[in-house]
């Protein structure tokens, strides 16, 4: 007797999707919105990552004067083209265009 295994096969739920993770990217009317957190006065000036909606920047600069500000859009440029971790906020930027 041929057994139908049609009638027998075990169904899968599919696998859950993964969460989301939310963008430190947004447009408003102006433009868009990028969302940061710095740290001014660290050890070097780096993009640490993205983490709770935010970009995480360190800056060597002190928070007066807008010197850390200022550090901030530095540091912003020269990740654009040399930092690997840039192909995430670039990948977030076309994602939003």
């Amino acid at each position: 007797m041929a057994k139908n295994k049609g009638n027998n096969a075990t169904k899968r739920a599919p696998a859950p999707a993964a969460p989301v993770e939310p963008s430190p990217l947004s447009w408003t009317s102006k433009g868009l919105q990028i969302r940061l957190h710095v740290k001014p006065n660290a050890k070097v000036d780096e993009v640490v990552g993205i983490q709770d909606k935010k970009i995480h920047v360190y800056v060597t600069s002190p928070p007066q004067d807008g010197e850390a500000n200022r550090n901030v859009v530095e540091v912003i440029s020269l990740v654009r083209w040399t930092h690997p971790s840039f192909d995430v906020f670039y990948s977030l930027c076309v994602l939003f265009h």
